[in-house]
């Protein structure tokens, strides 16, 4: 490789303008009928590193993600973040939090939030006047 002093001007300048933050954690969300369902794009970070919390009717996610080179190794190209990961999304009162699972496998956290009874889809009666008898109500001839 021919040394270029700008290479790394424009590679930065690139991140700077271009990309989005280095430590935005891709997420998909989606309700399945009683249930709402959260993806987190997490790869190569260590099961143990993640944490899941609820507070206030927020969930917090944090990980982790590290890579210690070799000392023989002769580094070409870093462009992964390595670090602290963390993303925060509002959950609402719709949410039974005491119920949350989660689960990690082949790089996605997948979360499986019930949806509280008090907020699921129900049907409401409509409450009708009894039928008139001897209506009060008069009539014009």
């Amino acid at each position: 490789m021919r040394f270029d002093p700008f290479r790394d001007i424009d590679r930065l300048s690139e991140e700077l303008f271009s990309r989005p933050p280095e430590r935005s954690v891709p997420m998909d969300a989606y309700r399945r009928t009683d249930e709402l369902v959260i993806h987190f794009d997490l790869p190569g970070v260590d099961p143990k590193t993640v944490e899941l919390t609820v507070d206030n009717d927020v969930l917090l996610m944090k990980a982790h993600r590290a890579w210690t080179a070799e000392p023989t190794d002769e580094l070409l190209v870093r462009e992964r973040y390595q670090g602290d990961y963390a993303r925060r999304v509002m959950l609402g009162r719709s949410v039974d939090t005491t119920k949350i699972k989660a689960r990690y496998e082949d790089g996605v956290l997948t979360i499986h939030l019930p949806v509280a009874e008090k907020a699921k889809k129900h049907k409401i009666e409509v409450a009708r006047p009894p039928a008139a008898q001897g209506s009060d109500i008069p009539t014009k001839v």
